[in-house]
């Protein structure tokens, strides 16, 4: 069984993360919103991993290890397109859950 709060906390801390490095949610042109939501959703399918699993995530080729290396590899690619369509990452802090529907919207019926 999901645990719908759970995944939940998972995509909010991970929407943080992501506005922390592009600046705003504004940032995010439609054209790059499916890449944002590609990083939202590994980060946090690797941040519920690394939690089920702890004694496994220090290992280098564990299941979070490597989403987490996923991650950093979307994360610069979504940076580079918000560069390269003109808006340069300005980092200031934005409520989560920010990403306009439907990024967010599929995660809330389960």
């Amino acid at each position: 069984m999901i645990d719908q709060g759970r995944c939940l906390a998972a995509l909010e801390t991970v929407t943080g993360l992501v506005v922390a490095r592009v600046g705003s949610t504004t940032a995010v042109p439609s054209e790059l919103q499916n890449l944002a939501a590609k990083v939202v959703e590994t980060g946090a399918a690797a941040l519920i991993e690394q939690g089920d699993f702890p004694e496994q995530s220090t290992q280098a080729g564990s299941l979070a290890a490597r989403l987490w290396a996923l991650y950093d590899k979307l994360l610069e690619a979504l940076v580079a397109g918000v560069e390269a369509l003109g808006d340069s990452p300005a980092v200031s802090m934005r409520p989560a859950y920010n990403f306009p529907p439907p990024l967010l919207t599929r995660y809330m019926n389960f």
